[in-house]
């Protein structure tokens, strides 16, 4: 009975449900007035168990909600079976957890990505507007101007030939 007591995977929802050959239910003691064959698909697959294969089954329960559920045949209980079903909303629950936390780290992302091109597109226009300036004054003919430096590779290279224009 202790596999019974072992709710690992099922969360608070999910049941473990031992049947004999006949389909009536054992454990647990609170599921024995219950008879799990009432639902068309599951009655099909504790046939199947019963006969000795394995059965996985999508259904409704009483309210109209999904269930999935397996049946196992149990070899060390002659012609018994194990029903083991989940609420299928529980059952997606991590994908929808992870499909939420997908879309959060992706806004994020973004937002990220958007601040940084916002912060290199400044850095790069503020200097060459910088530059820019340079090159007026050096077309208005004040050649002591000191030319700003740094910045990217081109940028750079865009300050050293206004230097050189200015001697």
């Amino acid at each position: 009975a202790g596999i019974f007591q072992d709710r690992s995977g099922l969360h608070g929802k999910g049941t473990n449900t031992l049947i004999d050959h006949t389909g009536r239910v054992l454990i647990p003691i609170s599921a024995q007035a219950v008879d799990l064959r009432t639902s068309p698909p599951l009655a099909h697959a504790i046939e199947r168990c019963l006969g000795g294969e394995s059965a996985d089954v999508l259904s409704g329960d009483a309210l109209g909600h999904g269930v999935l559920a397996a049946v196992e045949p149990v070899a060390a209980f002659s012609g018994g079976c194990v029903v083991t079903s989940l609420d299928y909303t529980d059952a997606l629950a991590p994908i929808d957890r992870l499909g939420r936390l997908v879309v959060i780290a992706s806004v994020v992302l973004v937002v990220l990505g958007t601040v940084v091109s916002w912060i290199i597109a400044h850095t790069v226009t503020t200097r060459l507007a910088a530059l820019a300036a340079a090159a007026r004054e050096i077309e208005a003919g004040r050649f002591d101007m000191p030319i700003p430096g740094g910045g990217p590779p081109e940028v750079s290279q865009l300050s050293r030939a206004l230097s050189r224009m200015a001697k």
